[in-house]
């Protein structure tokens, strides 16, 4: 099960994947557990990124000058885990 959707505005990404990933689960029943995205769409996912509401694995928060990749994203109904593809279309992203 795969679903690819387009970045409208780079604000907001944050919810607007977690639209996506519920769009997901009302379309497959289950949820998805990939994010894939071009190079340059997870490079942007980095800028944009609000490091407030960013944490490692043990919920350490990262420094305020320290340069953060996002490597996944979670909630209490999924997790996406980034991975590169360049497959997809610039400024898109595919669920899986």
């Amino acid at each position: 099960m795969r679903k690819t959707y387009e970045v409208q505005s780079w604000k907001g990404w944050d919810r607007y994947i977690d639209a996506c990933a519920m769009d997901f689960i009302a379309e497959y029943g289950v949820a998805p557990n990939l994010l894939v995205a071009r190079s340059s769409t997870l490079r942007r996912f980095n800028i944009v990124a609000d490091k407030s509401k960013l944490g490692n694995a043990k919920g350490e928060k990262p420094g305020e000058v320290q340069y953060t990749e996002v490597a996944g994203f979670a909630t209490s109904h999924y997790s996406l885990v980034f991975l590169e593809e360049d497959e997809v279309p610039e400024n898109s992203f595919a669920l899986i």
